[in-house]
């Protein structure tokens, strides 16, 4: 897995309901959002499936373990979160996902 610098709006990782919400200090703008996101998905060897963007909300479909997420991004509600893409087990996928990923700003401070 590659190393990458955490910006410095991203703080951790946290479950939601039916989620996975991005906790940040600021909510970034476009550009800070879209350099993360590429960067993020090649550090943990994620398949980028499909890219969209409308008025105020991005969403990023990419795959792991056989799973698909929708990696979303809104504006208005300042809001970055993950959804499972799945019409069953949507939790267990959850869980896994964010067990995966670093929950408390772990990446490397070297690029």
């Amino acid at each position: 897995m590659q190393q990458l610098v955490s910006p410095a709006w991203f703080l951790h990782w946290q479950k939601g309901d039916s989620n996975i919400e991005l906790v940040t200090s600021y909510f970034p703008d476009d550009a800070e959002f879209d350099s993360w996101t590429s960067q993020w998905l090649e550090a943990h060897n994620f398949q980028l499936i499909q890219s969209e963007q409308g008025g105020d909300r991005k969403q990023c479909l990419f795959r792991t373990d056989n799973a698909d997420f929708l990696l979303c991004y809104e504006q208005i509600c300042e809001a970055i979160w993950i959804e499972a893409i799945v019409v069953n087990n949507e939790q267990r996928l959850l869980d896994r996902l964010l067990f995966n990923l670093p929950h408390h700003n772990n990446l490397s401070a070297e690029q």
